[in-house]
């Protein structure tokens, strides 16, 4: 029980930082990607949004995990939740529709010029 409160702490102090860093640069990726600004290689898109969906399980596991006697849940928590909640409402099909939307627009405005 002492690795798990070890652990448990740690995560509480280290994973909102972590997320943050995550998700912003996932954020920074998908718009360059959406917009065309660049192109990167939807691989590395993919294995970076499996990297965030792992670092949210393994934290949400750690957190509240079943095998701990009382579980508190504090500011960090809930908004680690929410936005948990959030990228994998947003992640699939909402990207693709703005990729293949931007994509579309994008096309139109080069037959125009």
């Amino acid at each position: 029980m002492m690795i798990n409160k070890t652990l448990n702490d740690f995560v509480e102090k280290v994973s909102p930082q972590v997320y943050f860093i995550l998700i912003g640069i996932w954020y920074i990726v998908y718009f360059v990607t959406i917009v065309g600004l660049a192109y990167i290689d939807p691989k590395y898109v993919k294995t970076l949004n499996m990297i965030i969906q792992f670092f949210i399980a393994f934290v949400l596991f750690i957190r509240f995990n079943p095998f701990q006697k009382r579980i508190t849940c504090n500011r960090n928590d809930r908004i680690f939740i929410l936005a948990s909640c959030f990228f994998l409402l947003v992640n699939d099909e909402f990207t693709d529709y703005m990729r293949t939307f931007f994509r579309d627009r994008i096309d139109r405005l080069k037959t125009f010029f």
